[in-house]
């Protein structure tokens, strides 16, 4: 039974969570904006550890649309050289 998506929980386990957030991403790049694609990509790696092994628990993209809308990233500006 997979935890409800959006509740803190203990990890199941992390094996493909990288790989969720990277399929996440790169599919969200098509039609969203990359703060929205990377806020997907979080939603959807972080659920993909309500289950042991490497996409057990992964949601799909539908279900990971819901929870990303309440991901929050900090604004970034170019890197300073100096």
């Amino acid at each position: 039974m997979l935890a409800p998506i959006g509740r803190r929980t203990a990890p199941a386990g992390a094996t493909g969570a990288g790989d969720c957030f990277n399929a996440a991403v790169i599919a969200g790049i098509d039609g969203l904006d990359l703060p929205e694609a990377v806020a997907l990509g979080c939603a959807a790696g972080a659920a993909s550890t309500r289950a042991p092994g490497g996409a057990a628990g992964y949601p799909g993209l539908p279900t990971a649309r819901t929870p990303a809308r309440d991901v929050i990233l900090p604004e970034v500006g170019p890197a300073s050289l100096s």
